[in-house]
């Protein structure tokens, strides 16, 4: 069974991905991600996308 697409705006997946839209409608152009939506309104499918990126900056700890 196919799960349906989970549909954000360019500027929501801009949010979840900390990509620039220009790079989202590249994705798009090279067929990396489908396109959603209308014209006006390009839609995306979150689940195709990747997340964020998160840094941490909490010390390693070593063994003890």
């Amino acid at each position: 069974m196919t799960r349906p697409p989970i549909l954000v705006d360019v500027a929501q997946a801009v949010e979840w991905t900390g990509r620039p839209a220009g790079t989202l409608r590249r994705w798009v152009h090279e067929k990396r991600i489908t396109r959603y939506g209308t014209a006006r309104r390009m839609l995306l499918d979150l689940r195709e996308l990747p997340e964020r990126a998160t840094q941490c900056n909490a010390p390693l700890r070593t063994g003890g």
